[in-house]
């Protein structure tokens, strides 16, 4: 059970790294690094479950709007980099299959 936890620290590790370094609001460098911790954790609870790659990147899409706004979030952020955090996300996902 340890290790299976100790796997998904560093899944949930790698995917706070992802949307961090994505940014899709724009608030670093002035907000805090925990900026987007609730949306992290939605994201974490989404990945949990047997997901496909289409329903990460609608998943994503809907955790942003609902916590910053349709408005806002089209404003700031191309959806198609919604396809591109997708990826990254599943790519963890496969390379972690015990998570």
């Amino acid at each position: 059970m340890r290790s299976s936890m100790e796997g998904w620290h560093s899944v949930k590790n790698q995917i706070r790294d992802i949307i961090n370094e994505w940014d899709p609001i724009h608030l670093f460098p002035m907000a805090p690094k925990d900026e987007y911790k609730d949306e992290i954790e939605e994201v974490c609870k989404l990945l949990k479950k047997e997901i496909s790659m289409e329903d990460i990147e609608r998943g994503i899409e809907n955790i942003f709007i609902k916590s910053f706004g349709a408005d806002i979030f089209d404003m700031i952020t191309d959806r198609s980099e919604c396809k591109e955090v997708a990826i990254k996300l599943y790519k963890i996902l496969k390379s972690h299959p015990s998570t």
